[in-house]
């Protein structure tokens, strides 16, 4: 079954890698050209339609019943054109603008057109002249696809940039829609890549590249970038690959989903949308049968694997809402219904915008999935600011933000393994510190002024010392510094600087600060362990803080 699975995948890459050459293979070979985009735009009524030599009134947006491919409409140019154009709208079909028995304007001829016997959906602003004026404008339509039910769209009458502004005003909806799903199925592609985790980077790029190709398939299917770009047949290939491959990864984001990897029924779907998506193309590329003429076979395999589907989710139900939250599964219903609805509308030619339900639905479900997503951030990013937290009160000290004695025997750990495998090249310097008369601040001052006692030697010794070594607090009064890899001089102005801050913070405070201190430098052959060179130090700093009991001053080596 494993075996299935892995060629169901190959199966989809397949299809997204051919359908991209096959675009590729249409843009190169024809550029369809689009008639140069030459106030106030005004909705232009009056047409009447000639159907089998008898004169019909034409309502526009409604079915009009034909017996041929052929059909004409007319009407009368208003008397007042000034540098007019006149904005309509095709749906698979050629078409010719006749003025005064003059083709001003033609659109779609067949034997022009590479690979396919369609010239695709296409807005059009056709410039009038004004010698027209008053004259009789004939529109001739040739229908390609679905004869005797054909539709027919509003005319309107402008200013070019006008109708331009009116087109994508018509499609303003659909558009932001479009490219709100754009935006998160490549948020999706990215977060499956980079974030998402093994058991779900499968389900994550799959429902990515769905609302990926959902998204093209909906900003193509209104026409639009006709009016910005001049190859309309490299948007109508787009749209029909995006339309063809975007089952096949609906039904691997269910399989990812549901964790129905052997279910044999998904499987023969999955294997049936590929098929037919290679099959489509050879019968396109051959030119023997539009891609369109075709559709009803992917719309009846999409119909029978919703049904399918309710199947499946209706059998496990139960199980599934442990593992997934009822939620998901109630708006996949609502997604796959509104598909329904959607393909009745079209089959029906009842609506301009034929997938309007569905983009709200799958825009709703992708919004649901996008929170789901980003609750899940919000929590890993707790998690790991909580587990950085803990990993820094496991090495640090909460009272100074120096490392801990914990951070410190690890560290002596690893200088020990260093100095076991290469001797010679270990470079350390120890420094052990103590505080001077800890114990007299907190009886005659308490142990609030001890505290800041301990505090304020800990920034002084982590701004000597942190750009040349590693600060710690290894006990109640006690601090130490590992410097490696590092010369002698750089310790002797470390502690320079340590003690002149010492120096300035006598200087402003009541309290008399004093660090005793001691270091030993380790050379190889003169210690057989790290253990004696902190011993080393450690003795030096009891010889310093002597010193400093006896004479009740602070001495050290170097003057300031």
């Amino acid at each position: 079954m494993s075996g299935k699975k892995d060629l169901l995948k190959s199966l989809f890459w397949v299809c997204i890698a051919s359908g991209i050459i096959f675009i590729l293979i249409v843009h190169i070979t024809y550029r369809l050209q689009n008639p140069s985009i030459s106030s106030e735009v005004r909705k232009y009524d009056g047409w009447y339609a000639l159907l089998n030599q008898q004169k019909q009134k034409l309502n526009c947006n409604e079915k009009l019943v034909v017996s041929n491919k052929l059909f004409s409409v007319y009407n009368v140019l208003p008397q007042n054109l000034n540098h007019d154009s006149i904005l309509f709208r095709t749906y698979h079909q050629c078409v010719k603008v006749i003025v005064n028995e003059q083709v001003i304007y033609e659109y779609g001829d067949n034997d022009k057109v590479c690979f396919t016997n369609t010239p695709g959906s296409s807005y059009h602003i056709v410039d009038l002249d004004n010698s027209f004026s008053g004259k009789k404008i004939e529109l001739q339509y040739k229908s390609i696809t679905d004869v005797g039910s054909k539709k027919i769209f509003d005319f309107y009458i402008g200013s070019t940039q006008d109708l331009t502004k009116l087109a994508i005003a018509e499609n303003l909806p659909t558009l932001m829609m479009s490219l709100l799903l754009f935006v998160l199925g490549v948020f999706f592609i990215i977060f499956a890549i980079i974030f998402t985790k093994k058991n779900k980077i499968k389900q994550t790029l799959y429902i990515g590249m769905f609302t990926l190709l959902f998204s093209v398939w909906s900003i193509l299917q209104s026409c639009v970038l006709q009016l910005i770009f001049e190859n309309n047949l490299t948007f109508m290939f787009m749209q029909y690959v995006a339309f063809l491959i975007m089952p096949i990864a609906m039904t691997m984001y269910i399989r990812e989903l549901f964790q129905f990897y052997e279910d044999k029924g998904l499987i023969l779907l999955s294997a049936c949308f590929c098929i037919n998506f290679v099959c489509c193309i050879l019968l396109q590329l051959l030119k023997i049968i539009d891609m369109r003429d075709i559709f009803l076979i992917i719309h009846i395999l999409i119909v029978s694997e919703f049904f399918y589907i309710f199947y499946l989710l209706n059998q496990n139900y139960k199980d599934l809402c442990k593992s997934i939250t009822c939620t998901t599964i109630r708006i996949m219903f609502i997604v796959m219904i509104t598909i329904l609805v959607d393909l009745y509308r079209y089959y029906n030619m009842t609506a301009k915008d034929e997938a309007k339900f569905t983009r709200i639905s799958i825009l709703i479900f992708m919004s649901y999935i996008l929170i789901g997503y980003v609750q899940e951030i919000i929590k890993k990013s707790k998690e790991y600011t909580e587990t950085k937290l803990m990993a820094k009160l496991a090495y640090k000290d909460v009272m100074t933000d120096l490392y801990n004695r914990t951070a410190y025997i690890e560290d002596i750990r690893d200088c020990e393994k260093l100095l076991k495998l290469a001797p010679q090249k270990l470079n350390l310097i120890f420094v052990i510190f103590d505080l001077n008369d800890l114990k007299v601040m907190n009886d005659f001052h308490g142990h609030g002024v001890g505290d800041h006692y301990i505090i304020t030697t800990g920034k002084i010794i982590k701004k000597a010392f942190e750009k040349v070594g590693k600060c710690y607090r290894i006990g109640g009064d006690e601090f130490a510094v590992i410097i490696n890899d590092r010369s002698f001089d750089d310790y002797l102005r470390a502690m320079k600087e340590l003690n002149n801050m010492v120096v300035k913070e006598n200087e402003t405070s009541k309290l008399e600060y004093s660090i005793a201190y001691g270091y030993a430098v380790f050379e190889a052959g003169k210690y057989q362990s790290l253990k004696d060179l902190i011993d080393k130090a450690d003795k030096n700093m009891y010889k310093n803080k002597s010193i400093y009991k006896e004479n009740k001053i602070f001495l050290a080596d170097f003057t300031t």
